[in-house]
């Protein structure tokens, strides 16, 4: 999705829809697996020394479930607003000296960051154990871990200090 500022008339609102399509390298690193149906309806609004945008962002993504691994549909709806400067002095502002604003490497920081760290479907359990591991509660866990005796200092148990 593309802004072209010149296009724009001062402090009149420019209303656009569009489909984005999310490149596939995105996907590599993290438990989202795939981004479908992504709808973006963008206001944009030019100002005397700044632009804004109101986004509003519909998507389909698919994450791996953090107890199975298997896909979990998680329905995105966010909303955002970016404000563009041709400043660099402006903090608040993203610097975008160009008349062509592209957004789609914007949108699609947003849908990332408003994907949680662990998706869990609502039907998925922890496994209680499986081959090599076992899931324990932290009291379990201090528990064993308690009552566990180091081996390395088991030859100190025999001395008599009396």
């Amino acid at each position: 999705m593309r802004i072209i500022k010149s296009a724009l008339k001062y402090g009149k609102p420019n209303q656009s829809e569009e489909d984005i399509v999310v490149p596939e390298d995105i996907f590599h690193s993290s438990h989202l697996r795939k981004l479908l149906n992504t709808h973006v309806k963008a206001i944009s609004t030019l100002y005397d020394d700044f632009l804004r945008v109101e986004l509003d962002v519909t998507a389909l993504a698919i994450c791996a479930d953090s107890y199975t691994l298997k896909d979990v549909n998680l329905p995105l709806h966010i909303q955002e607003e970016l404000l563009f400067s041709e400043s660099e002095e402006d903090d608040d502002m993203f610097f975008e000296p160009n008349n062509i604003i592209e957004l789609d490497e914007y949108i699609i920081g947003i849908i990332v960051a408003n994907i949680p760290l662990r998706v869990v479907d609502k039907n998925s359990k922890l496994p209680d154990d499986g081959q090599g591991y076992r899931v324990l509660s932290e009291e379990d866990y201090l528990k064993e871990k308690e009552n566990k005796i180091d081996e390395r200092w088991s030859k100190l148990d025999e001395l008599d200090l009396d």
